[in-house]
């Protein structure tokens, strides 16, 4: 069994902005080679936003030298023919892949892959949350976050530390037995039904929101969508969308909107996404919403529900933001 986990940091908010890749590569389970690269973005897609640089460091100087996509995409081949690719929050990884060969018009590779975000989540429930950092603590995985190399390594870790425990030794069978499945991206530009260019649409802002209203736009989903047949619930003031089109994003993917009309959480609330304001001030000594303290006393008791920041919602959303 060989595969290799990918991880992309961005210029900025645009999936076409990659500014590294790293890649840990595997065989037999056992850790075979890891690497990073500096990626000069496409000169419509260049600017390096401040909270972007504070996440990663990297700046737009750090990439004058580096060679853009297609030169990277020629290293980066090696690993497409793979048995499979994993990445952390796999939809905005992948999502950058298929926007940024696009952007340049490179033929769409076949790739099988999966997201260790999932896995971790049906592995290790107890959890509070699946993020990467969390994740590798919790496994005494050594991480360097948003090194992209770092993370790869440490998401090609999660997966192999998950399929040791079970009784199985190839991806297919673990993949049944969690109840996932790998995703696809296909040659002719689609993956898994949905088109890879996929607008976001334009929604408006209105300050009395009628949950009732709010119909997806297609009749086509993505099964393998990590939100799909997902019940939500939104508390919090959202920064980069209304609460409106959040709301859309989640039933085109084939989510739930589940009691967002009575504006409660309950036991089939699969994702809470809590405004980032909100975040920072749910800090010790500060009051967290009601809804925030429900989710984490579910939690507790054995819920199927995990927390979202505003940012790793839109994360992973993948194409259709």
């Amino acid at each position: 069994m060989k595969f290799a986990a990918i991880d992309f940091e961005l210029a900025n908010r645009k999936h076409e902005s990659p500014c590294a890749v790293g890649v840990a590569i595997y065989n037999n389970n056992e850790l075979m080679e890891t690497f990073s690269l500096l990626i000069k973005p496409h000169r419509l897609y260049n600017d390096f936003l401040t909270s972007n640089v504070e996440i990663h460091g990297i700046t737009k100087s750090d990439v004058v030298d580096a060679p853009e996509f297609p030169i990277v995409w020629s290293k980066l081949e090696q690993i497409i023919e793979f048995d499979f690719l994993l990445a952390h929050n796999a939809p905005f990884d992948f999502s950058v892949l298929r926007k940024t060969l696009g952007l340049y018009g490179i033929k769409f590779p076949l790739v099988n892959y999966c997201c260790t975000r999932e896995v971790a989540k049906k592995t290790w429930p107890e959890l509070i949350n699946y993020k990467l950092p969390t994740i590798a603590d919790y496994l005494s995985i050594e991480l360097e976050h948003h090194q992209a190399e770092s993370d790869a390594k440490a998401c090609g870790d999660i997966f192999i530390k998950a399929i040791g425990m079970s009784n199985y030794d190839d991806a297919d069978n673990f993949l049944e037995e969690l109840g996932l499945k790998f995703a696809h991206i296909y040659p002719d530009g689609t993956y898994d039904g949905r088109l890879t260019k996929n607008p976001r649409g334009n929604y408006y802002r209105q300050e009395k929101l009628n949950v009732q209203s709010i119909q997806s736009s297609t009749e086509h989903f993505d099964e393998a969508h990590v939100f799909f047949g997902k019940s939500f619930c939104f508390t919090g003031t959202l920064k980069r969308l209304s609460r409106k089109e959040a709301m859309q994003l989640v039933v085109d993917v084939g989510g739930d909107l589940g009691n967002s009309k009575a504006g409660s959480v309950t036991k089939k609330t699969n994702y809470l996404v809590v405004g980032n304001q909100d975040i920072r001030v749910m800090r010790e000594g500060h009051k967290q919403s009601k809804k925030y303290d429900k989710a984490v006393r579910l939690k507790q008791g054995g819920a199927d529900i995990e927390l979202l920041s505003e940012d790793e919602f839109i994360e992973m959303l993948g194409d259709i933001f």
